[in-house]
């Protein structure tokens, strides 16, 4: 039996999935892979994916939400051409910036709040004065 290599894939809870996962599938162009509809008609979670990247959404229990502290790191094979898509369909973003650890990087901010980059390696890294990579 072949062994499959380890991923993770992040499980957030939101308010509502059906329109978290209108947000990441009609602006930012995941696909989605699967969903559940609860009894409400409503879903009651799904997987979006990206460029092999996934993320499981799921309506909260709860009617009062945590602050959202997790951000998404997303590796995507040209970041210019896929801010200048984002950007002629309406979306907000930073600008592509050339991080020190040698990362070209974007940041959407979802209808949650969740802060996505989008990333690519683009040269090695050169730490500022002082900091050093262990």
């Amino acid at each position: 039996m072949s062994q499959i290599p380890a991923q993770v894939m992040p499980m957030v809870a939101v308010a509502s999935v059906d329109v978290t996962r209108d947000f990441y599938v009609d602006k930012l162009g995941f696909d989605h892979l699967m969903a559940v509809v609860g009894n409400d008609g409503k879903l009651d979670f799904c997987t979006v994916v990206k460029d092999g990247g996934r993320i499981m959404f799921t309506r909260s229990e709860s009617t009062e939400l945590p602050a959202q502290t997790a951000q998404f790191y997303f590796q995507v094979h040209d970041v210019a051409k896929y801010h200048r898509q984002l950007r002629s369909m309406g979306v907000e973003s930073t600008q592509p910036e050339d991080m020190w650890w040698g990362d070209r990087v974007f940041i959407v901010e979802d209808n949650n709040g969740i802060k996505v980059w989008f990333y690519e390696s683009v040269t090695e890294p050169s730490p500022p004065p002082g900091m050093k990579i262990v």
